[in-house]
């Protein structure tokens, strides 16, 4: 299927347009069947005592692979109560047999960068999320002649040929991150904190764990109140039915699915949360948001499915798309108040211009947009003199408002090595990449969204069930073990990206000031008391032999300093260029448009007015597809 909602949003050439790309994209092999969207975890009414008491009976006994039974009790439990097993595959990831009962195959994109040519119709500066999903979004809506202009050189396309439940070691690459580091986090005592942004085509995208959050209503309620008129919940849930699916391969849409083969921690979990009260949720993107449950994931067939296979593949085959990539974009030429093109530093270091005709779009993310736009002399009045860089619009907002989501990663030992490493031999390698199932053909199987705080009863706490243990640099710990990722959801603490050369190859001062409130520190400590909890469950110590990291029985004082020492950047940044309705907002909401500008917009992460609860890859390129419109709109009436 092509672009859905193309014949309302956009002409009837660019659907066509994109209709003939996807086509020829298909495999010969058949047609891909659509999946079910059945419900994954219903309630579990009556089992779980059972399941508890007979897991307290057997634990600790083992069979002759030295296979926990506990563990094995406990997943075929969880198998009873919700169905999902080896005899009943559809709905989720996965290879889907063809009519002729054959497997389709896994496509690997067809991405190929051109020469920066020296003049395009529309520029977006970004080949990421937000940069593909807008290339792809606004050819449908009939705009042609669209320029992507990357600064890394990977083009995304190798990121399907790693496993989902290797993602871990291309978070570890130099060569798809800009490498950054925060700056000293007076709260942390001025500890150093790595910074990973994605560098490349399809960015976070191609490189991230692949965890699909829209982010909770009342997020987009905040927006909307604060002045970010067209981005309430009603708005942003119809811009997401657009460009999501549960058909494998589709075109133009995030395909999305839940874990196949649970692994039995990751069952465990569930039914852990299950013990404790929570609610168990199918789709933490739905009405019951809070509770536990399987999460969802931007998988199809057992491979990564970033946005390079969703958008930019299918607009580069439209013919009205081209890519740069290699090419860091150092400023926005400005005639007056109008972009009429970009500055850009090849490899080689030479610098080139681009002629923009209809204008240029930011998607460098939210540290990288920033940054252009104040060498560009968008930004404080203050700040550009500092610089030497003369104010074109005085927006002091520029590198502002800077939100990320702090994380901490606990560790608890496993009792018979059945974390991901040392239960996942040669024969479910095998299985995972001749079929695209078993364990390893997902990462983020199960975790938690939980409501720790007084109030409307949204979360604040969001939990991932790692089957490894990793340390404080995501690095796999030596012995068996499995990690509980911990992270705030509702910081309230802000930071800045502040621009400190004129030189654009010197990476800006990053400051999200990690605990700067107090409060933070509070919540982010209640959500490792939830976490203890879980643990200390008869599903969960059957299976696990206690903690690792922190300590087991911790004082608040301990857990607070622990915190401190072993608080991380969820690497969520948002909110430099902030989108609203006021004289002070970088962006106006409701075209995209940076304030004051003309045929100048912003359509990344870094409009949002608020970090939103969960991952915020999902918003990233909802933003994008919705963005798509309206800059298409302001090109249309001229």
């Amino acid at each position: 299927m092509a672009f859905r909602g193309a014949e309302r949003e956009g002409s009837q050439d660019g659907e066509c347009a994109l209709q003939d790309a996807a086509a020829s994209s298909r495999t010969p092999r058949g047609r891909i069947r659509g999946e079910s969207r059945a419900s994954v975890i219903p309630a579990l009414p009556e089992t779980n005592g059972v399941v508890a008491r007979s897991v307290l009976s057997i634990a600790g006994r083992r069979d002759g692979n030295g296979r926990t039974r506990a563990l094995e009790l406990v997943h075929r439990s969880i198998v009873r109560a919700t169905g999902v097993h080896s005899a009943d595959r559809s709905g989720r990831s996965g290879p889907t047999p063809t009519d002729d009962g054959s497997m389709t195959a896994f496509d690997t994109p067809d991405v190929t960068s051109s020469d920066l040519p020296a003049e395009a119709g529309l520029v977006i500066v970004g080949g990421g999320a937000a940069g593909c999903t807008l290339a792809y979004r606004l050819v449908a809506a009939g705009v042609r002649d669209v320029l992507v202009i990357e600064a890394g050189t990977n083009t995304g396309a190798e990121a399907n040929g790693v496993v989902p439940g290797a993602a871990l070691a291309r978070l570890a690459d130099p060569s798809l991150s800009w490498n950054d580091e925060l700056a000293p986090q007076s709260a942390l005592g001025g500890r150093a904190v790595p910074f990973a942004q994605g560098l490349g085509v399809g960015g976070g995208s191609s490189l991230n764990l692949m965890a699909w959050f829209r982010g909770h209503p009342e997020d987009f309620r905040s927006w909307e109140a604060a002045g970010a008129t067209g981005w309430g919940p009603a708005d942003v849930s119809k811009v997401y039915a657009e460009i999501e699916s549960r058909t494998p391969g589709a075109p133009g849409t995030m395909v999305l699915s839940t874990a196949s083969d649970l692994h039995p921690i990751s069952s465990a979990f569930v039914l852990a949360g299950r013990e404790l009260g929570l609610p168990i949720t199918d789709d933490f993107n739905g009405p019951q948001s809070t509770g536990v449950g399987l999460t969802t994931s931007n998988i199809s067939r057992g491979r990564r499915w970033s946005v390079v296979d969703a958008f930019l593949q299918p607009a580069l085959r439209s013919g009205h798309v081209r890519l740069t990539t290699g090419a860091r974009v150092d400023r926005v030429v400005l005639d007056g108040h109008r972009a009429t093109g970009v500055e850009v530093t090849l490899a080689d270091g030479t610098t080139r211009h681009v002629r923009a005709r209809e204008g240029v779009v930011l998607a460098a993310g939210a540290v990288r947009t920033p940054q252009i736009l104040v060498l560009s002399g968008v930004g404080g009045r203050e700040e550009l003199d500092d610089l030497g860089v003369a104010t074109v619009l005085d927006l002091p907002e520029v590198g502002q408002n800077l939100s990320d989501h702090p994380v901490v990663y606990t560790s608890w030992r496993a009792r018979s090595g059945e974390g991901l490493l040392t239960s996942a031999g040669a024969d479910e390698a095998l299985l995972q990449a001749e079929l695209g199932r078993g364990t390893l053909a997902s990462l983020t199987q199960t975790g938690a969204m939980l409501a720790t705080a007084p109030g409307d009863g949204a979360p604040d706490i969001q939990m991932f069930l790692a089957r490894v243990g990793l340390d404080d640099h995501l690095a796999p710990m030596a012995e068996p073990s499995v990690s509980c990722v911990v992270s705030l959801l509702t910081p309230r603490s802000r930071g800045s990206v502040r621009v400190i050369s004129r030189d654009p190859a010197v990476a800006p001062s990053i400051d999200p000031r990690l605990l700067g409130e107090p409060e933070d520190a509070v919540a982010l400590r209640q959500g490792l008391r939830r976490t203890e909890e879980l643990f200390q469950t008869k599903v969960l110590t059957a299976v696990t032999d206690g903690a690792i990291s922190p300590a087991a029985g911790s004082s608040d004082l301990a857990l607070d300093e622990w915190i401190r020492d072993h608080v991380y950047s969820q690497w969520h940044p948002v909110g430099t260029a902030r989108m609203g309705s006021d004289a002070r907002a970088v962006v106006v909401a409701d075209t995209m448009l940076v304030n004051g500008a003309d045929r100048l917009w912003v359509a990344d992460a870094s409009v949002m007015p608020t970090v939103p609860r969960g991952n915020t890859q999902a918003p990233t390129i909802m933003i994008a597809a919705s963005s798509a419109t309206r800059i298409a709109a302001v090109l249309a009436a001229g």
